[in-house]
């Protein structure tokens, strides 16, 4: 079952975060479960985007070499929006496919992941078709990115960089569910750049 391979997915994730910087061997054996999943779930999916993460396991991989908690913090962040970009993929095909129920329950569990506005998960249980199903997962994943990045842009120089990597990674995950929706603002990838920079250019004073 999908929902069952991106529970997995993420709870290894989880763990291999977690087990960093104190057990190297535990975060790369929980880092490579979270891959065998990816090889599951990307099936018939976008080739792209598992390319990409397959990209970013890369960097996860040299992350718990070099022992950097936040490096891998970051990764396995960026990887969880890649795994709920599957998943919202696999909702729309079971939307297509005419089962609204199941395209339902995977869009409930994304909305419970990505903390979407009560507001909206209502509508999500409430919405009588599946176009009205995405309609309303993409605006809310949309106001939770542009939330997000207005928060990063006011907070300024951060305290704690790391933390704010950590965050930045978060919004940007979120962005990857919805990057390509009419709903998204056409900004924000820009802006994830400019936050990004911004990062750098604080650490580098």
């Amino acid at each position: 079952d999908v929902l069952q391979r991106y529970a997995l997915a993420t709870e290894s994730l989880e763990q291999a975060t977690a087990a960093m910087p104190d057990d190297a061997v535990a975060a790369r054996t929980e880092l490579d479960r979270a891959f065998s999943a990816l090889l599951t779930l990307s099936r018939g999916g976008s080739g792209t985007l598992g390319d990409s993460l397959d990209r970013v396991f890369e960097r996860a991989r040299t992350a718990i070499e070099n022992r950097s908690a936040t490096d891998l913090a970051v990764q396995t962040t960026v990887l969880r929006g890649g795994f709920q970009r599957l998943l919202y993929e696999a909702a729309l095909t079971a939307a297509v496919e005419g089962r609204p129920e199941l395209a339902r329950s995977r869009l409930l569990r994304l909305a419970d992941d990505v903390g979407l506005a009560p507001e909206r998960t209502e509508q999500l249980r409430t919405s009588s078709d599946a176009g009205a199903m995405r309609r309303v997962f993409e605006a809310g994943v949309a106001e939770d990115v542009a939330a997000r990045l207005d928060a990063l842009s006011a907070a300024g120089a951060p305290e704690d960089p790391d933390v704010a990597y950590r965050s930045l990674a978060a919004a940007y995950g979120d962005y990857l569910l919805v990057q390509d929706s009419g709903r998204i603002d056409p900004a924000s990838n820009r802006r994830f750049v400019e936050s990004a920079e911004a990062l750098v250019d604080g650490n580098d004073e």
